[in-house]
């Protein structure tokens, strides 16, 4: 079974399940894309949420594994716009482009570390913006 390994910055390493069966192509260019630093912010709309943007893929896969609204879990997912976002969701979310556009997205991994990523999470949110290493395990 194939896992990413989120560093992060400010402490905290964080492993999620590539949930290739359900998402197999976003996962393919997921891995592609690997290792990947960025900065991590907080979304405003979404809920529970921090993101980037620009995710280095060198095509928008298809939507697979289709999401539209997260209620406690921790899960991965990318936004297959022009956007690339690469989210992480840490508890209730609904995924979303601005206050009232609500986003599907494709949920390609989850996380195994829960309660770790929650703290994140809410540091990020509190603290402003976190730098993230990703890798695969």
């Amino acid at each position: 079974m194939k896992k990413l390994v989120m560093e992060f910055e400010k402490g905290g390493t964080i492993t999620a399940e590539l949930l290739l069966d359900k998402a197999p192509k976003t996962c393919e260019l997921i891995c592609d894309g690997l290792p990947h630093t960025d900065t991590m912010i907080h979304a405003m709309w979404a809920g529970e949420e921090i993101f980037f943007t620009g995710y280095p893929i060198t095509e928008i896969p298809p939507l697979e594994n289709p999401a539209k609204r997260f209620d406690n879990e921790c899960a991965l997912a990318l936004v297959n716009n022009e956007a690339k976002a690469f989210c992480i969701f840490y508890g209730p979310s609904i995924p979303r482009a601005s206050v009232d556009v609500d986003l599907t997205v494709t949920y390609f991994a989850t996380v195994i570390e829960k309660e770790q990523m929650v703290e994140i999470g809410k540091r990020i949110r509190r603290s402003g913006v976190e730098k993230v290493n990703i890798s695969l395990l």
